[in-house]
C-alpha cells in the first residue's frame, strides 16, 4: 500500500515537471536586449556621474529596469525583453531626459551614444545674511542678557528691564 502511494506521488511530480518544461524552454529562447549610452552636461560636455536612468514599459509606464551612471557618465541596462520602452534620465540641477526606444529581434542592442542634459541652475541676484544675538549668552564668569529686542526696555526704566530678566527678582522699594 505504501509503495503504491509513493509511486503515485512520484508520477504526479514527474507530470508537473513535464508541464513546466516547455514554459522554461520558451523563456530561455526569448533574446535579451540591452541599452547603453553616456550622459553629458550640455553646457560644457562634462560627464554626469551618478545620474539615475530608468526604463519604463511604453504601454503602461511600469518599471522595467534602472541603473546609475558611472563616473564617466556611462550607463548600461541589460537583460531587457523585446518591445517598446521609455528611457528616462534625471539628475539634480538638470532637466529630465525622455526618449522612446524599441528593442526588436533585428536590433536587440541599442547604443544611444552621448546624450546631453540641460542645466536648470538659477543665478541669484544677491544674498543678504543677517545675524541676531541670542537673548542670553553664558560664559564661565558671567551671564549677559541682551535686552535690545525687549519692548519694555524702549520706554521703561532699569527696574522694568530687570523685571523681565529670568532669575532676577526685583522687590518694591520701601518708602
Amino acid at each position: 500500500m505504501t509503495t503504491s502511494l509513493s509511486s503515485g506521488r512520484a508520477l504526479r511530480g514527474l507530470g508537473f515537471l513535464a508541464m513546466l518544461f516547455p514554459l522554461a524552454a520558451a523563456a530561455q529562447q526569448q533574446p535579451a536586449g540591452s541599452i547603453s549610452g553616456t550622459l553629458l552636461d550640455q553646457a560644457n560636455g562634462q560627464p554626469l556621474p551618478f545620474t539615475n536612468v530608468v526604463v519604463l514599459r511604453a504601454q503602461d509606464s511600469s518599471f522595467v529596469a534602472g541603473a546609475e551612471t558611472a563616473e564617466n557618465g556611462r550607463f548600461a541596462l541589460e537583460k531587457l525583453g523585446m518591445g517598446n520602452y521609455l528611457l528616462k534620465a534625471s539628475a539634480v540641477g538638470y532637466q529630465g531626459l525622455r526618449r522612446t526606444v524599441a528593442l526588436t529581434s533585428a536590433t536587440p542592442t541599442l547604443q544611444l551614444g552621448p546624450m546631453k542634459l540641460k542645466s536648470t541652475a538659477t543665478q541669484l541676484a544677491g544674498v543678504t545674511v543677517q545675524g541676531e544675538r541670542a537673548a542670553v549668552q553664558e560664559s564661565l564668569d558671567k551671564k549677559v542678557i541682551n535686552v535690545e529686542k525687549d519692548l519694555s526696555s524702549v520706554g521703561g526704566t532699569a527696574v522694568n528691564v530687570l523685571q523681565n530678566v529670568p532669575s532676577v527678582t526685583v522687590a518694591p522699594m520701601a518708602p
